[in-house]
């Protein structure tokens, strides 16, 4: 059956559980050639996540408007302004999605009133010869690490990416840090 919440491309035969497992296993046991790799890669790219940065990743491997269960843009957006309410020094976005249109409807919606940082998925890699699996694999290994160093993150629980974020954010010692959960199946709550 066709799952009901999101899936890398690429990686839906290996199985959601197997493929968080792993990912999270990176993370808990730090490797040196994955934390060099990263490194090279956010010093290439000149990206570095401030102090009380927001975490949002928007869920957009099926059509973004027709899932059950979708939270918009502007729910994020929403959320965000009242972290600010409580916070009035964040400013700053961390914000990745599969669709470019995603980042480009944040950025002149919301430009100027956040700052928005993101890795879109044409952005080139270091290194280079990442290609395929491996270069996917690396890609949402470095948003993860990006993801877990901000400080407060919102979400939709229909994301298997958001959902290995907050694993790893429990696992590696940021457990105390806001969460907003904004939609789900419910299975799982709201």
């Amino acid at each position: 059956p066709k799952p009901t919440c999101e899936l890398l491309h690429g990686w839906e035969r290996t199985g959601v559980s197997w493929w968080r497992a792993q990912t999270t296993r990176y993370f808990v046991r730090p490797q040196e050639w994955l934390e060099q790799s990263l490194k090279m890669t956010t010093e290439a790219l000149g990206l570095q996540i401030p102090p009380d940065t927001i975490s949002m990743h928007v869920h957009t491997d099926e059509p973004f408007d027709t899932m059950a269960y979708a939270a918009k843009l502007d729910d994020f957006f929403d959320e965000a302004e009242n972290i600010r309410t409580v916070r009035p020094h964040v400013r700053t976005v961390f914000l990745t999605a599969t669709d470019p249109a995603v980042l480009a409807q944040a950025s002149s919606k919301w430009k100027g009133r956040w700052d928005i940082l993101s890795l879109p998925l044409e952005t080139a890699l270091t290194p280079p010869a990442l290609e395929g699996h491996a270069g996917l694999a690396h890609r949402m290994l470095l948003w993860l690490a990006l993801h877990v160093q901000c400080e407060y993150f919102v979400v939709t629980r229909l994301s298997h990416f958001t959902r290995l974020v907050d694993e790893v954010r429990v696992t590696s010692g940021c457990f105390n840090r806001l969460v907003i959960a904004l939609t789900g199946p419910p299975q799982y709550g709201k």
